[in-house]
């Protein structure tokens, strides 16, 4: 364990955050928000879900407004003590997500999860500069070296692999 806490400049924290993944991202808002208070029940700290889709094809309109429903509902169920991570899986074109993002400002989330593809940074700069929804990306990353890329008006937050 020595040898990986001493990796760029030491050890960062005592903990890492960890969460759950809430509900079976269907349209509904009951099911989710009980998935969500039963985390909560268990002491977590965190909830997380992707966006809503009913069948095999996404209808864009139809998950950002059930997504609204969602977010807004479990803001209101787990309150202001419980982080909300909400992943949209890439699946949204830069109107679409800048729709959504702009919805849930006022939801106070962790983050939203890959908002857009990883490699278009154009995207990610304008839709930086058009809300204040907290931003993490890095699934698509394959290293570090994809950092440099989205660094200047990029995710808030990023992992890589």
């Amino acid at each position: 364990m020595f040898r990986y806490t001493n990796w760029l400049g030491g050890r960062a924290r005592v903990r890492v955050v960890c969460y759950p993944h809430n509900g079976d991202c269907s349209l509904g808002v009951e099911p989710l928000v009980e998935s969500c208070l039963k985390s909560k029940q268990e002491g977590w700290k965190f909830v997380r879900w992707g966006l809503p889709c009913e069948g095999k094809v996404l209808d864009p309109r139809q998950s950002i407004l059930a997504a609204i429903r969602q977010v807004h509902a479990v803001r209101e169920a787990v309150g202001d003590d419980m982080e909300i991570a909400f992943d949209v899986h890439t699946r949204l074109d830069l109107p679409d997500t800048l729709w959504l993002c702009n919805e849930l400002e006022t939801c106070r989330l962790f983050f939203v999860e890959d908002p857009l593809r990883c490699e278009d940074t154009h995207s990610y700069r304008t839709l930086r500069q058009r809300t204040s929804a907290p931003l993490a990306a890095g699934e698509q990353f394959s290293s570090i070296m994809g950092v440099s890329s989205t660094d200047r008006g990029g995710p808030d937050r990023l992992r890589t692999h």
